[in-house]
């Protein structure tokens, strides 16, 4: 029985992949209901009803699902950075802080955990939070200028003209 619904997956799996592939969202979406309804918790069907939505703009449907995959993997990379992206679009910057944290601290060498960190606090105007990630990703590449110039731009703003001349060299 075990093996029959296996295969009966990888056949919802297929038509799932080729449906999400050709952007026909609400067939995709469909199987993947019908997959969970004999497997009740399948992460692939929650990220591709997620992704669907994501792309459909239901993006209070896809933090659902998103939501769903992380009480079952807690720490899952994919769903974190689904979670700071859709987050970051809806301007809820708090909600990208928390979200981005969490994918810094478990994946320290991810990029963009540490940029939407930099991007949601210098949003909110926090200019001194936003110092820490851009920091933290020229620990990574000390020739990142994607975060070396902001860094210098925020130094500058808060009047802290060394740090701009030593950052500069």
């Amino acid at each position: 029985a075990r093996i029959l619904i296996e295969q009966e997956r990888e056949v919802h799996i297929y038509l799932i992949r080729a449906y999400y592939g050709n952007n026909e969202w609400t067939a995709c979406v469909s199987i993947c209901h019908l997959l969970l309804s004999f497997e009740s918790n399948d992460i692939d069907a929650y990220r591709f009803i997620a992704r669907c939505a994501n792309n459909n703009l239901e993006l209070e449907t896809a933090i659902e699902y998103y939501l769903k995959i992380i009480e079952i993997v807690p720490f899952d990379s994919d769903s974190l950075i689904s979670l700071i992206r859709i987050y970051y679009k809806m301007n809820n910057y708090n909600k990208v802080i928390e979200y981005a944290k969490t994918m810094t601290q478990e994946y320290p060498a991810v990029r963009e955990g540490h940029i939407f960190l930099f991007r949601a606090f210098h949003s909110l105007q926090d200019f001194e939070s936003a110092i820490t990630p851009l920091e933290a990703l020229l620990e990574l590449n000390g020739n990142d200028l994607d975060a070396l110039l902001p860094l210098i731009r925020i130094y500058y703003k808060m009047n802290n003209y060394n740090k701009v001349i030593e950052y500069a060299k």
